[in-house]
């Protein structure tokens, strides 16, 4: 944690004074003598040199986001969570989790967490297939039986299945806009305005495959899945398929996961990261990155850094969107084989890892 004089003040003041300016003016009014000045700046940093090493409430960002200084800059241990991860959201100061067993929430950036349903409490028996979304109080979660839905805040569920025909297997969710985009394993999308609880068909692929992410970069949606991407210019009404000039394998246009850093796209394909600086039309791998077991799954933007979940070799970031360093730093070594996914709050990066239970990790980035 860095402590300014300014902060110090703000702090012990309760945030009525934001500055010293602010005291300095009081002071030539004569409203604040110079010894209690000096008197209240002396005692304030007592105070919080004795509170700086708590470091238990990662929620103290400005701006009023989540996640902040008391968080670690190296990956620490977050709240424990049961099944096999299947996807993180992040809405506000919400967290969601979905899992094989069921759907958490926290709202203490992931330090802890409250399991809002079971899949036996659903009569699920394959689980939760995919991610989840949420705005408000309304939270979607794919399923290996349709989808669910709640508008209470978890509080209820109830199967959401009208318009898909039939039981497509839930292999991605995405909310962008007033729509909610579902991805199949069997190469449809789907999508829904957010609150309702019907189903459109948007695209097909061709063929058997897994729809697994969406994105919106600068209003321009994409989809991706095992063979290449879709995409859409009016926030998925119409789609045509994305060029992959510049993917040079079949394992290179399997995308898993988009970001973005200013006007550049990035997707992560089961061969490695590659980046668009000019909407998807063109592709280029990146640098840094670990050229065996190059599966990546996880990719998220916080500030300037770019940061990519490997299946199997850790976590690893660029500051410059180009060149890649290793980012696995407080990791243990059994939890950098299979990173699933990442949310990001403020300036915190939450990871969850599916093994045969999933491991919550947060950072703070720097």
């Amino acid at each position: 944690m860095i402590i300014t004089k300014e902060r110090l003040l703000c702090e012990f003041f309760g945030g009525r004074y934001t500055n010293l300016n602010s005291l300095r003016e009081m002071m030539r009014m004569n409203l604040l003598p110079k010894r209690i000045f000096a008197a209240l700046v002396i005692y304030a940093a007592f105070v919080f040199a004795s509170c700086s090493n708590n470091t238990s409430n990662p929620t103290d960002a400005s701006g009023g986001a989540s996640g902040g200084s008391g968080t670690a800059s190296v990956w620490t241990l977050g709240g424990s969570v049961t099944g096999i991860a299947r996807g993180l959201w992040a809405d506000g100061g919400t967290l969601y989790l979905a899992t094989s067993s069921g759907v958490f929430r926290s709202t203490d950036t992931a330090r802890t967490w409250t399991q809002l349903v079971s899949r036996t409490q659903l009569g699920l028996a394959g689980g939760f297939e995919a991610g989840v979304v949420a705005r408000g109080s309304i939270i979607y979660v794919g399923s290996s039986d349709y989808a669910f839905f709640s508008s209470n805040s978890g509080a209820t569920w109830r199967q959401i299945r009208s318009g898909l025909g039939q039981n497509y297997v839930c292999e991605g969710l995405y909310l962008s806009g007033n729509r909610v985009f579902y991805g199949s394993n069997l190469g449809v999308g789907f999508r829904a305005n957010v609150g309702d609880t019907t189903w459109t068909r948007m695209f097909e692929t061709g063929g058997l495959h897994n729809v697994k992410a969406f994105f919106n970069h600068n209003d321009t949606l994409y989809a991706g899945y095992d063979i290449g991407m879709q995409r859409s210019f009016d926030n998925g009404t119409t789609w045509n398929l994305a060029p992959t000039t510049g993917l040079p394998t079949t394992a290179a246009r399997d995308v898993y996961a988009f970001t973005r850093r200013g006007t550049t796209l990035y997707i992560g394909t089961s061969q490695g990261v590659y980046a668009s600086g000019n909407g998807g039309n063109t592709w280029s791998a990146v640098s840094g990155l670990p050229t065996d077991d190059d599966d990546v799954r996880a990719l998220a933007t916080v500030g300037n850094s770019v940061i990519v979940g490997m299946r199997f070799r850790g976590v690893w970031r660029s500051t410059d969107g180009v060149n890649f360093t290793d980012y696995s730093q407080g990791l243990e070594q059994g939890a950098r084989t299979r990173v699933k996914t990442f949310a990001v709050m403020g300036n915190v990066i939450i990871m969850a890892t599916s093994d045969t239970n999933p491991t919550i990790w947060i950072r703070r980035v720097q």
